[in-house]
């Protein structure tokens, strides 16, 4: 596997996934610094056999997130600027006002973690029922369910 052609393919995918856990830009650059850093060091260890490489990535970044959280022990409640707002509107092409991305920010830490993750996969990962159901360990039965209410959730308070 070329890492350079991997790593840009895979490089969206990862930050969009990140930065709704975190919800803070400069955290989630640092930390898909550190998610690349590890997978380029564990690439001789990866066969492609257990999982696809996205799939492996994607483990990376969410044990990084997951420790980032165990370290820090901070909220997903970080407030953005504008400028990172306005950022976030760009990268994702969607055309969403900066008032409405600041209320889907609120309207996302009251959903809970696991609601979050499954969300971030599906929509800012674009993952597959299949491959979240691969990466969280839940059935896809329980990833629809979960996307359902979540997703209920988001359009009852937002």
């Amino acid at each position: 596997m070329d890492f350079g052609d991997f790593y840009e393919e895979q490089y969206p995918r990862i930050f969009n996934y990140v930065y709704y856990r975190l919800l803070n830009r400069a955290d989630t650059e640092d930390l898909v610094s550190d998610v690349f850093f590890k997978a380029l060091r564990a690439l001789p260890g990866f066969d492609g056999v257990s999982a696809s490489a996205s799939t492996w990535l994607f483990k990376i970044a969410a044990n990084t997130v997951n420790d980032y959280f165990r370290q820090s022990k901070k909220m997903t409640s970080v407030p953005m600027d504008d400028d990172e707002l306005s950022a976030l509107d760009a990268a994702s092409d969607k055309e969403i006002q900066v008032e409405d991305l600041q209320r889907l920010r609120e309207c996302l830490g009251a959903l809970d973690d696991r609601s979050r993750v499954v969300l971030a996969l599906r929509y800012w990962g674009e993952f597959s029922y299949a491959e979240i159901a691969t990466q969280t360990g839940l059935s896809e039965k329980n990833v629809s369910a979960i996307l359902s209410r979540a997703l209920a959730k988001l359009r009852k308070i937002f």
